[in-house]
């Protein structure tokens, strides 16, 4: 597997049964992941501690496959889906979902809607007040879900997850 950076902006979504596994403990290696029996597991090499695993059930659905792997790996590791595009491209998403706002908010009321919707503050642009980085609080979020909850807020113009690559099959 081979990941290219991806600058584009495209409409994305979950791809079912692919999961990208982003852990920070140095001590998860592709040879434990294949253990996981069930997946198909790739390491993706322009990202340390980073995999991609492929269920081989592709009816299993979502939340219960991602429960199996938080339990079987751990709680060390973030536990994200592959994203696709009409095209059949997908992309490695980064956790972090871009938002702009649709008005200034203070910096408490900023910390107040961040904390009711189980987000964490990533960043506040310096020059863009009103465009925020944020990422769940909890490992084993459905990122997809918060970006489609996100959709509907009022205070949200604007949300898109962050992607760093587009991942090619050799």
């Amino acid at each position: 597997m081979k990941a290219n950076v991806c600058t584009m902006d495209v409409q994305r979504r979950p791809v079912e049964g692919e999961y990208v596994i982003c852990s920070s403990d140095d001590n998860l290696t592709e040879e434990k992941l294949l253990l996981l029996g069930d997946f198909i597991v790739d390491r993706v090499p322009e990202l340390e501690n980073t995999y991609v695993a492929r269920s081989k059930d592709k009816h299993v659905p979502d939340d219960l496959v991602r429960r199996k792997l938080c339990e079987m790996i751990g709680p060390h590791c973030k536990i994200l889906n592959v994203l696709g595009d009409d095209d059949g491209q997908k992309f490695l998403p980064t956790g972090n979902i871009s938002v702009l706002l649709t008005h200034g908010v203070s910096e408490a009321e900023l910390s107040d809607w961040t904390a009711n919707r189980n987000l964490t503050l990533i960043s506040r642009s310096k020059w863009r007040p009103l465009a925020i980085t944020v990422t769940p609080s909890s490992k084993t979020e459905n990122l997809h879900a918060v970006v489609r909850a996100l959709k509907d807020d009022p205070l949200v113009k604007i949300v898109e997850q962050d992607v760093l690559l587009r991942l090619v099959r050799e």
